[in-house]
Formats: C-alpha cells, sequence, structure tokens
C-alpha cells in the first residue's frame, strides 16, 4: 500500500471539472475513471477529504458525497479516521507514474489552455513541408531499417550541432523519435528499477514522469546549487552516480548556467565519477542570438548522454529527436533500439534535413516571436495580477511565476473558470515550488488578455 499525495492525486484528476452533471457527480466520474484506467492503483491511500476539498476548491460535504458514492459502487473502501483507500476488487493492476503529463493533451473546446509552452510550427516549416518532396528512391533499394538514423541526416545534425558549440561526428549520433524517446532510452541504458538518480529540482515534468514508470527514485539537488560549491553536499561520498540537468535553457525555469557554472559543474562530474543525462532540447530557444552552452566535450563522451530534438525550432508534431555521446555508447543504444522500435522513419528523416538547412533562419524566427511574447505576456501578467513575481528567463517558451500562494488551488480555481494552469509542483521531484506556475509566453493578445482576465476574477 501507497499513499498518494494531494498534488499527484490533483494532476490525476486533471479535467474533472468538464464531467457532465453536478460537481460531486463529475468528481466521482473522474475519480472512477482513475481507478478504471489503473492511474489509482489497488489499495493506493488517497488524502485526506479536506486536502482534497481546499485543493479543488470544492465543499468538503461535495467531496464526502462522491467518496460514499463510491464507496457503493464498489472503488473505494472508506474507514472512519483512516481515509479512502482502493478496493482490488475495482483497480486491474498498478500505474506507477505520477500524473505529471496528463496537461498534454488537447484541451476541450472553450478552455483556455496555459498548462503547455509546446509551440506550433514555425513558418519556417510550413513552408519546407509545403514545397518539399523527399527523394525516397535510393531508399527503395534497402529495408528501410537504420537504427541509428540515416546517414544523411546524421551527418546534416553533425554539422549542425559542431558549428553551434557542440563538436560533433555522426558516428556520435543516435537518432530517436523525439526528445521523450530519447530521454527514455538514456534512462534505461544507465538506470535500473530502484536505482536512485541525482535531478534537479525543479525539472522538465516528462522525465520525472518516465523515471516514476521505470521505478526510479530521484535525489532532488536545488537548480540554484548546481555548477557551485553547494554541490558538493549532495554529491559527496558519492561515485559512479548519475545525473540528470539541462545546462542550456531551462524546462521549466527558462534559465541557463552561467559559463562559470557550466565548468564547475564538470569539474564535479569529473571528481566524483558522476554520469550525465544533459538534456539540452530547447537550447535553440535563446532571447539572445547565440544557443544555449553544453557540458559537450567537458566531460569524457563515454559519461555523457546529451539529449535534443527539432521539436522546440521546427515543430512537435515532428518527431525527430537525438542521443550525443561517445561511439561506444551509441553502438550499445543502437543494438539495443533494435528490440524496441527498430529505427525512426526514413520520411521524416529526408524532411528533417532540409530543415536543418533553414535552421539559422528558424532560429531567427523562434527568438523574434518569443521575445515579443514574453514582452507582452509579462506586461499583461503585471498589469492584471501584480502579486505575481516573474522570475528573469535567458530563453525557453515559458515563464517562471510566484504566485505566493497555493499554485494547486489556484489552478482548480482557474480550471473552473475555464483556464487550465500548469503548477510548479509538476516539475519538482520533491512536490516542492507549490506557489509557482509555469506559463508559455507565445499567446496571441485576446487569447492571452481573455484567459488572465479570468485568472484574476477566480481568484
Amino acid at each position: 500500500m501507497f499513499t498518494v499525495d494531494i498534488a499527484s492525486f490533483v494532476r490525476i484528476l486533471t479535467g474533472w471539472q468538464d464531467a457532465d452533471g453536478r460537481i460531486s457527480s463529475a468528481l466521482e466520474i473522474s475519480i472512477a475513471k482513475a481507478i478504471d484506467s489503473n492511474f489509482l492503483p489497488t489499495g493506493a491511500q488517497l488524502p485526506p477529504q479536506r486536502e482534497i476539498a481546499k485543493a479543488l476548491v470544492v465543499g468538503r460535504g461535495t467531496v464526502s458525497m462522491a467518496m460514499k458514492n463510491l464507496e457503493a459502487r464498489g472503488y473505494l473502501h472508506l474507514v472512519q479516521g483512516a481515509g479512502a483507500r482502493v478496493r482490488s476488487t475495482r483497480a486491474r493492476g498498478s500505474y506507477s507514474g505520477s500524473g505529471r503529463l496528463f496537461s498534454l493533451t488537447n484541451a476541450p473546446r472553450g478552455v483556455i489552455d496555459f498548462s503547455t509552452g509546446a509551440l506550433p510550427a514555425s513558418e519556417v516549416t510550413t513552408d519546407v513541408l509545403a514545397n518539399t518532396r523527399p527523394n525516397l528512391s535510393p531508399y527503395f533499394e534497402t529495408d528501410g531499417y537504420f537504427p541509428a538514423g540515416i546517414p544523411l541526416l546524421r551527418h546534416r545534425l553533425a554539422a549542425y550541432l559542431s558549428d553551434n558549440g557542440i563538436p560533433t561526428k555522426p558516428e556520435q549520433l543516435l537518432i530517436t523519435n523525439g526528445a521523450q524517446h530519447a530521454t527514455n532510452m538514456a534512462i534505461e541504458m544507465w538506470m535500473s528499477q530502484g536505482d536512485t538518480i541525482f535531478c534537479e529540482d525543479p525539472t522538465y515534468r516528462g522525465t520525472l514522469e518516465a523515471l516514476s514508470l521505470k521505478g526510479i527514485r530521484t535525489h532532488a539537488i536545488p537548480r540554484a546549487a548546481l555548477g557551485t560549491s553547494s554541490l558538493e553536499r549532495y554529491l559527496g561520498g558519492t561515485h559512479d552516480e548519475v545525473l540528470y540537468c539541462q545546462a542550456s535553457v531551462h524546462n521549466p525555469t527558462g534559465t541557463i548556467l552561467s559559463e562559470e557554472r557550466v565548468t564547475k559543474l564538470a569539474e564535479y562530474a569529473l571528481h566524483y565519477k558522476v554520469k550525465i543525462i544533459e538534456d539540452c532540447s530547447s537550447f535553440d530557444l535563446t532571447l539572445g542570438i547565440s544557443v544555449g552552452r553544453t557540458l559537450a566535450g567537458r566531460i569524457p563522451d563515454d559519461n555523457h548522454l546529451l539529449i535534443g530534438t527539432l521539436s522546440k525550432l521546427f515543430w512537435g508534431g515532428l518527431r525527430i529527436g537525438w542521443i550525443r555521446s561517445s561511439e561506444n555508447n551509441i553502438h550499445m543504444l543502437r543494438e539495443v533500439r533494435k528490440v524496441s522500435d527498430l529505427a525512426p522513419p526514413v520520411f521524416e528523416q529526408l524532411i528533417a534535413v532540409k530543415l536543418l538547412d533553414k535552421a539559422k533562419e528558424a532560429r531567427s524566427e523562434r527568438r523574434k516571436m518569443l521575445t515579443k511574447g514574453f514582452e507582452l505576456t509579462t506586461r499583461f501578467v503585471s498589469e492584471l495580477l501584480p502579486e505575481w513575481d516573474i522570475l528573469p528567463v535567458d530563453g525557453g517558451t515559458s515563464i517562471w511565476i510566484n504566485t505566493h500562494r497555493d499554485a494547486t488551488t489556484l489552478a482548480s480555481f482557474a480550471a473552473s473558470a475555464g483556464v487550465l494552469l500548469a503548477p510548479g509542483s509538476m516539475f519538482s521531484p520533491s512536490n516542492g515550488f507549490a506557489s509557482f506556475l509555469k506559463f508559455p509566453i507565445w499567446r496571441n493578445e485576446e487569447i492571452l488578455s481573455r484567459g488572465l482576465h479570468k485568472i484574476a476574477n477566480s481568484v
């Protein structure tokens, strides 16, 4: 048996207000679906009703009625003074995730979605896709399976990375189906169920979900400690551990580690023999001219798995990611891949080659878009919600805001008004940053104004 913390419980119920009927019925339906879908597993102890009521911004009686109805239907077992537990006769199995990616779905019609910073396709992408017909003829004589990616893309990507401060040979690259796929492969390369990984706090929620699903524990290290003398307190006495971090544009805070801190981080990694899974998915999306810096070339490639993607610069619908490491590691990853998805699609890789020819243009387009969006979003937030503090950012698609109140409760208020938000706890391995929000900066003025007015009027 384990206890579901309130932050995870609220994440799992994301969108519960969309169900038809009374509030208590909507809550009942949502919890039942979570149990039927194994998101609330057999024997799971639910949070106290008073915590649920507070977090969802509903009356205690509403929660009590939903729980009693669920008990009558065989979903829960209620014990006076001990709360509610999921009954084994209803839950079909166990789901070990934490619901951090529940907001990465299409929002219902009429709902304003501020819960994700994922960008629409760039103009460069739409132009290339409209005017490009990849030549597949040379590949028809092959079986079409290239586990590490087609040589043409690996050579083009190696050149792009080398031009941007990451010296790379084609043999050091493995093409994946997006960065999330790359992250999963990297975790499987170095971690096993029951292991512990050092992880920045806060960090990318997709990685936290992947680690949770694989049964890997996280040891949180404050982002502020990375590359400083404080890091030694966490790494001291350890050897051969694994650290997941983002030295370049960080998701969710949008910060970039200084040259001094990146150098210091590399020194600590070398001293303590720490292997590093580094995510540089957003390194193209800086508000300045240059891309974000990474650890590549500062630590041995054998101890470094660098993850990237073309989704941020071009489009998320183009599922092209990559891992850069030593040739030996890439060889092992390639062999492991053969038992899962075999190889990435050739067609999309040929499109990616064409897009990389326009990378400089795409980066300029994204920078202008995000700079304008940052200025617009910060102005609206400051005017409509002046009590919110916007932290400085260097890049990325979002801003990191301290609301100075419980953000999970705030998100529930906003959801009732038809606006989806992403509380800071979604991005924290320790369920910290309870007063923070990750807020997108690319929405147009009309949606931004309407959504922020709804939030301001709901709290």
